[in-house]
């Protein structure tokens, strides 16, 4: 609506008043926005690498249905533990999201993770199933917006990866013979050896690779939180990694990684004021031992918290008077969900539950994950030095000696 006044010398006489219909206009500025908004989704999905991509699509899709039945249980025994899986799974998806750089997605999921670390925090409060549902809607109808713009206008499934439907113990049962052929000089070796090849591809990855592909995000994520991208130093055997094992490293380092470059690893000036170099370090080492695989991860950042942790374990009663004087004890506190050093917290980490999303993935393989300090300073000391040391079942990485070269 707009109006003008018509006067008559010095005296209004009359308003002139014009009624516009905006609504066509306002419908073609929503049908912009949303043409818009379908491009910016478009261009985040074309900078994914499409395996990465139906990776991602596949395993938020089972985490996502996972969440959902456990809040539809109706057993009210242990529903708070059953949200703090859902919180792991949200905060799982969403450490992909970031590392994709899926960034209208990852705006919701920081949202429906914040409602959840609310609903968590008060541990006396009645948490409403409802609700968290309810946040769970939001978390899939932002994912199926990707998925469908993905699927229409790019062409890209989250099945096309899928050539074959043979179930993993008939293929690894037919690349056995395979290899056998191809050890005793059977007739036409090549082909032998190509078919076992193919084979090997699908079945497994290299751990090398694998490696590679889990840190190439981690210099944009340094960046995000403002600090210089470090260095990273892998030693590791020629090993081959099973897909359970692929899954579930991808998840643990995107959690530990995540953990070293927000609490671990100073800002530059910090650094060099502590007399380190401007760059900081990670390290990552494994080794075979006997039936498990041995794996060791850390930073040389400003190492971890007991102080703080110590205050909030006497707080919450979360060791005896025995415990609470062990810094290892202490130390081990950062896989309790909920539990976190962070003073500030951020889209990327500070929730205290990407320790235990980590811990959990581990155990689901029959694995182990623990703090060992690595410094020698005396027993309630504000800081100390760590690292991680995880162990899995070797099975999970089949070796050179087993037929099964990286």
């Amino acid at each position: 609506m707009e109006w003008s006044p018509i006067s008559g010398g010095e005296r209004i006489d009359k308003l002139l008043v014009t009624v516009n219909d905006v609504t066509h206009l306002r419908k073609m500025e929503e049908k912009a926005e949303e043409k818009d908004h379908e491009l910016r989704i478009v261009s985040e999905i074309l900078a994914c690498d499409e395996r990465n991509w139906q990776r991602f699509l596949l395993a938020s899709r089972r985490y996502l249905t996972e969440s959902r039945e456990l809040c539809l249980l109706t057993n009210s025994t242990g529903l708070r533990e059953r949200i703090q899986t859902v919180f792991m799974n949200i905060h799982t998806i969403k450490g992909s999201v970031r590392s994709l750089q899926l960034k209208h997605l990852n705006e919701t999921l920081h949202r429906v993770e914040q409602s959840l670390s609310g609903m968590l925090k008060d541990s006396h409060a009645e948490l409403q199933r409802h609700e968290i549902l309810d946040q769970l809607t939001e978390a899939e109808t932002a994912l199926h917006r990707y998925e469908a713009v993905a699927l229409q206008k790019l062409g890209r499934s989250s099945q096309k990866s899928r050539l074959f439907t043979l179930g993993s113990d008939a293929v690894m049962t037919i690349y056995s013979v395979l290899h056998k052929l191809e050890q005793r000089g059977a007739p036409g070796p090549m082909q032998v050896e190509n078919a076992a090849q193919i084979l090997r591809s699908s079945l497994f990855t290299g751990m090398d690779e694998l490696m590679d592909d889990i840190f190439a995000p981690m210099p944009l994520l340094a960046r995000d939180l403002g600090k210089t991208p470090p260095q990273v130093e892998c030693r590791l055997p020629k090993l081959s990694v099973t897909a359970p094992a692929e899954e579930a490293l991808r998840n643990i380092f995107l959690h530990l990684i995540r953990n070293a470059l927000d609490h671990g690893i100073e800002s530059a000036e910090e650094r060099h004021a502590a007399g380190k170099p401007e760059k900081g370090l990670l390290k990552l080492s494994a080794w075979s031992q006997d039936d498990h695989l041995g794996l060791r991860f850390s930073d040389d950042g400003r190492g971890l918290n007991l102080k703080h942790l110590r205050e909030l374990a006497k707080a919450q009663r979360l060791l005896t008077d025995d415990q609470i004087a062990s810094d290892e004890a202490v130390a081990n506190l950062i896989f309790l969900a909920e539990l976190s050093t962070a003073e500030t917290i951020s889209d990327i980490s500070g929730r205290g539950i990407g320790m235990a999303a980590a811990r959990r993935f581990i155990e689901a393989l029959q694995g182990r994950i623990e703090i060992e300090l690595t410094d020698a300073r005396a027993s309630g000391f504000g800081y100390r030095s760590f690292v991680f040391v995880m162990t899995l079942p070797k099975e999970l990485f089949p070796s050179a000696d087993d037929g099964v070269a990286a």
